[in-house]
This record gives structure tokens, sequence and C-alpha cells, in this order.
């Protein structure tokens, strides 16, 4: 009986790897970004995008915890996939984009969603299909700078269950 070769052997350690891989690709990566903890000033949960109906333009929803005992604002959003990020929220029942700052009270929570609010990523660097992410930079007054890795969500499927996704 012959015994594999040494190339035979790293070619099935990097298969293994790869399938690895793709697994933990497979898997929501929620729980594996988890760092919003009770002691953290600011938590995200719930962040998701939709997939864009427009090549231009994608939404990203979520849910803001305060946990300190003094209010914070969210001052600016960024995200690496678009050119522009901007807080649309509703005045009066219609959606608009603001300049204003979004305020969260002390022990309290702001949750963007269908109808109340998103972040619109603006001027898509690229094409954002189900299973993407999409890393947002929120900065807040006092807290300061907090990333959000948002899963990208097809145009039909439903909103992904709470979770801190700071």
């Amino acid at each position: 009986m012959s015994r594999p070769s040494v190339s035979v052997l790293a070619a099935g350690v990097v298969a293994v790897a790869g399938l690895a891989g793709l697994i933990r690709g497979a898997v929501p990566q929620v729980a594996a970004s988890v760092g919003g903890a009770a002691t953290d000033p600011i938590v995200i949960s719930g962040a998701y995008v939709r997939e864009p109906a427009s090549p231009d333009v994608a939404a990203a929803y979520f849910t803001v915890y305060n946990t300190t005992g003094t209010d914070d604002t969210l001052t600016s959003v960024a995200s690496g996939a678009g050119e522009d990020a901007v807080l649309h929220t509703d005045d009066n029942g219609s959606m608009t984009a603001t300049a204003a700052e979004l305020r969260v009270p002390a022990h309290s929570s702001v949750t963007l969603s269908p109808g109340k609010g998103h972040v619109m990523i603006e001027h898509l660097l690229g094409t954002l299909r189900p299973g993407q992410y999409v890393n947002l930079q929120l900065t807040f007054a006092s807290a300061g700078p907090v990333n959000v890795s948002a899963p990208v969500i097809a145009i039909n499927a439903p909103a992904p269950t709470v979770g801190a996704t700071r």
C-alpha cells in the first residue's frame, strides 16, 4: 500500500480548511461579532440591510440601545458600501433625509425600521447581495464611533431576529 505524497496531503489540508471557511461563512455572523455588552455605552442590535431594489441605494435598519444614564446623539453615519450614508427619519408620514441628529434617551432605545426611519446608503460602490455584510460606522456625541457589520438580506426576507451586533 503506498502512502500519499506530501503534495496530496497538503491539498487535502487546504481543501478541508477551505470547506471549514465556507461552512463558517454560511453561519450567521451576528453571534461572532457580538461586542455590545451591558457595560458598553451604546449597543446596536438587529442590524440589517435590505437587498436593494435600485442599483444605486440601499437602506440599513437597526436598534440603538443607550445603556448609560445620559442622553446620547447619533451625529453621523458612514459606510464603505456607498459614497454617502444619510439618516432618513419619518417627518409627519414622509420619509426625509435629515441633517438633524438622532437623540437616544438615557436607558432607552431607538429603532430604525421600515416606515420609521433608516440609514440610506447612496451611490453604492457595488452590487449588494443576500449573504454579504455591510460595515457601518455610527458616531455618537458621547460614546464616539460604534462599528456595525449588518447582513444583507433578500428583498422579501423577514428582518433578522434581534441580537446584539455592535
